[in-house]
């Protein structure tokens, strides 16, 4: 449950990056990220989840975009992991057992400082077609092949960030720009399909132009998330199915289209069925995103 949870709260907060309808007036603006040679831009995340009210966690995440090549054919563009933190607190779960085991939190503190160790100062490397879709991601073998993480371990890491997982999750990122100029007002969608795990997912998300303001555009995210399916094939009788949305804001600079700040919520209803019995559950996220 432990490791499905931390799985989660790590991929979640990415679904917040997964054709327009005419209705807004004035000012027309095409809203597309820059990505010239040379262009950088972090992006700090931070979440909080809270699973039935017994299980929470914590995780700070700062990433750098380096833009290495950039010309009509092709971009690529450096991702590099400057700080990854997490942390879980079981506390309800475990007073619910009636367990107070301090090695259970040495255990867990090992692990979570394994996979710092593992992230941390890591890049890997994405290319884009000129529609600034993803075409190839590479580089992920540098943080699974090495001596801080043992073979179970190694195997989450690899399934995270396989390179099919990896492209869908920053295809995501990438293709939450409409596909032409909009105004004040109008309102595009993106539809998405992705697979964690084995976990089919599918994520459609509403988007508002809501303002202009000094060269700050602010946008309204509507989605919904829908899945089912199992959250690893070799896992016999394991199965999930995931229901709920998000709402928030974020606000881009009008100049590169490069996020500045974003605040949203997620609300979802789960439905986990091991051998055959049902466990309903419950996830909330709070997601804070500032440029640096």
């Amino acid at each position: 449950m432990k490791k499905i949870f931390s799985l989660l709260s790590l991929m979640l907060p990415i679904l917040f990056f997964s054709s327009c309808n005419s209705g807004g007036s004035g000012e027309v603006y095409t809203i597309k990220m820059r990505l010239n040679k040379g262009d950088k831009f972090v992006q700090h995340i931070k979440t909080n989840m809270e699973m039935n009210s017994m299980m929470k966690t914590s995780t700070e995440a700062t990433s750098l975009f380096e833009v290495i090549k950039s010309d009509d054919a092709e971009k690529e563009i450096q991702l590099t992991f400057k700080k990854m933190d997490q942390q879980i607190d079981m506390n309800a779960l475990k007073s619910m057992h009636q367990k107070n085991d301090s090695t259970m939190n040495i255990k867990q503190d090992s692990i979570l400082n394994k996979m710092k160790n593992n992230f941390e100062g890591k890049s890997v490397f994405i290319k884009l077609n000129k529609d600034n879709h993803v075409t190839m991601v590479s580089g992920m073998d540098s943080m699974v092949n090495n001596s801080f993480i043992d073979s179970a371990q190694k195997q989450i890491i690899q399934k995270m960030f396989s390179k099919d997982q990896f492209n869908n999750l920053l295809g995501m990122m990438f293709d939450m720009y409409p596909k032409k100029p909009v105004r004040i007002g109008d309102n595009w969608t993106s539809e998405t399909s992705m697979n964690m795990s084995g976990f089919a997912m599918k994520i459609n998300n509403r988007y508002t132009l809501n303002s202009v303001k000094n060269g700050i555009g602010e946008i309204a995210i509507d989605g919904t998330v829908n899945s089912d399916g199992s959250m690893n094939k070799n896992t016999e009788g394991l199965k999930m199915n995931m229901s709920g949305g998000q709402k928030g804001i974020y606000t881009i600079k009008m100049e590169t289209s490069y996020l500045q700040t974003g605040s949203y919520k997620m609300n979802m209803k789960i439905e986990m069925e091991i051998l055959g019995k049902k466990m309903p559950m419950t996830m909330k996220g709070d997601y804070i995103m500032q440029a640096e």
